[in-house]
């Protein structure tokens, strides 16, 4: 479903990002500072009009000095926690790497943020090889991975022949003192704590929001403040303050949605590319702010009444998984 904005319904959760027309790898927002081991060409900011792509050879190359020998850099791209590996992650050889623009909005592939030599995805188990017989030769390259906001860069050591890329050097940014990563916020549920899922995957770095708890647990995170102060722009922070907003299910905690302004702001926020993910109990977030998006079991209407599509029954149920790289990926980590 490839609209202004699209929503897709995963595993009980809801996920909303801008435009299908973006590139997910390249040029989105973001603050931190990258890490590096030696001097990076950072260039002047692209905008949105990007500054990137294909970058032809200057000079010897790998390919014209290593007297027809093929010289590869290949490695594994893992989570921030170091131990997960990820596919479909943009791993790159740049020439120029760019700050990222100010603010949301919705990239694309036909204007990258960075300039590189040689670059490609990594497989369903995490693993790439780069062809560097197009890379200007020397003693080092800067080696970039990248997803969205998240993005690692390092002078890693090169000859010719085969190289491998440091684990440290492939492995994405939980923190902003390790690479770029977005700015994120999280509501604590008291059926869920996507707070938690970010711990584990490695990302450390975020604000905290309601710090709900179940009736036999504590709250996982210490609240700066409510959702709805979020988004109805009446906190400390707003929601443009943020690239992500992780919103976890607390049955019977949205009910009375609030303002017009909380699906309003919702909505420009998503509009302008940042990403929402909302789980089970909190789609009002969802139905609420993009009324016409999904059609929704239960009472008709646009928005649907608030709470109106909770006509879910719990149990057990048998679904499958559409998404061919999603099934590799799981079956490598044994996980069907």
């Amino acid at each position: 479903m490839w609209k202004n904005c699209v929503g897709v319904v995963v595993l009980g959760s809801i996920t909303v990002a801008c435009s299908g027309a973006g590139h997910s790898g390249f040029g989105n927002r973001n603050t931190g500072t990258p890490a590096d081991s030696g001097p990076i060409d950072t260039g002047s900011a692209p905008g949105l009009d990007g500054g990137g792509g294909t970058l032809p050879p200057s000079g010897p190359t790998f390919g014209t000095t290593c007297t027809g020998a093929a010289t590869t850099l290949t490695g594994t791209v893992y989570a921030p926690n170091g131990t997960d590996p990820l596919p479909n992650i943009y791993v790159y050889i740049a020439g120029t790497v760019n700050p990222f623009p100010a603010g949301n909005y919705c990239n694309q592939c036909s204007k990258p943020l960075d300039a590189w030599y040689t670059e490609t995805q990594s497989a369903a188990d995490g693993t790439f090889s780069l062809d560097l017989s197009m890379v200007p030769y020397g003693a080092s390259a800067t080696f970039v991975v990248n997803v969205g906001s998240f993005r690692k860069v390092t002078t890693v050591p090169v000859s010719c022949g085969a190289n491998t890329a440091p684990a440290l050097a492939s492995t994405l940014p939980g923190k902003s003192a390790d690479g770029d990563i977005p700015k994120i916020a999280v509501t604590t549920g008291n059926s869920d704590h996507l707070d938690q899922i970010l711990n584990v995957l490695g990302i450390t770095e975020y604000d905290c929001y309601e710090g709900r708890a179940s009736t036999s647990s504590t709250p996982t995170c210490t609240p700066i403040d409510t959702a709805a102060h979020l988004l109805e722009k009446t906190s400390a922070k707003t929601i443009d303050d943020y690239n992500l907003l992780f919103v976890s299910c607390a049955p019977d905690a949205y009910k009375t949605f609030g303002s017009p302004a909380i699906a309003a702001n919702t909505n420009a926020f998503v509009t302008a590319g940042g990403r929402l993910f909302a789980t089970d109990m909190s789609y009002d977030y969802v139905a609420q702010a993009f009324p016409s998006d999904i059609t929704w079991m239960g009472p008709t209407g646009a928005p649907q009444p608030v709470d109106g599509a909770n006509v879910g029954v719990g149990g057990s149920y048998t679904g499958n998984i559409d998404d061919p790289s999603l099934v590799t990926w799981l079956n490598k980590l044994g996980a069907t």
